[in-house]
């Protein structure tokens, strides 16, 4: 059984779509050039802090990394919108046009979520508002091993799974391409 669409969801995609064909682009270098700082002030910022590989703990350092990830959630939000204002948020669509699967616009809201997402539980954690209760300084294990945690990566069957549906769904779409 289908639904009807109602009239407000299509006057307001309507609306939108004009939006976003009724812009000239525009350079807009100093907004660019601006994000971009940011960007490499957020990215290095966590390093002064203590940044190390690994769970996530409570600090500076994950805070700055959780608002790290969501500005490039909130980035790719911005992009969809007003991709028409800077060279970046171009970039950012392309990225979703080209680098997607399924490839097209609306993935930015995608790349949105999962950014946001990721960046608020690095938030929550660093803030300290969520714990495992194993947080001890230096004698965290894991709970298969007695292995400090520093040796965790290359034990971690978990990081092994999504490096083979990684390694396969490249692999599908070589196929998938070379077939054309």
């Amino acid at each position: 059984m289908h639904r009807k669409t109602p009239n407000w969801v299509k006057i307001a995609l309507s609306y939108l779509k004009k939006m976003n064909e009724n812009h000239k682009n525009e350079k807009g270098l100093a907004l660019g050039l601006s994000i971009i700082a940011i960007l490499i002030i957020l990215g290095i910022s966590p390093f002064f802090y203590g940044f190390k590989l690994g769970p996530v703990k409570p600090g500076p350092s994950s805070i700055l990394t959780g608002i790290y990830l969501q500005f490039w959630g909130i980035l790719f939000l911005l992009s969809y919108y007003y991709s028409h204002k800077t060279f970046f948020f171009r970039g950012l669509i392309w990225i979703c046009e080209n680098f997607s699967s399924p490839r097209g616009r609306k993935m930015a809201f995608f790349y949105f979520l999962l950014a946001f997402f990721l960046g608020t539980m690095a938030l929550i954690q660093g803030l300290g508002l969520f714990s495992t209760g194993n947080e001890t300084k230096g004698t965290m294990v894991l709970p298969a091993g007695t292995e400090p945690i520093e040796n965790w990566w290359y034990k971690d069957p978990l990081l092994y799974i999504v490096l083979i549906i990684m390694v396969a769904g490249i692999y599908y779409r070589y196929k998938k391409r070379n077939k054309k």
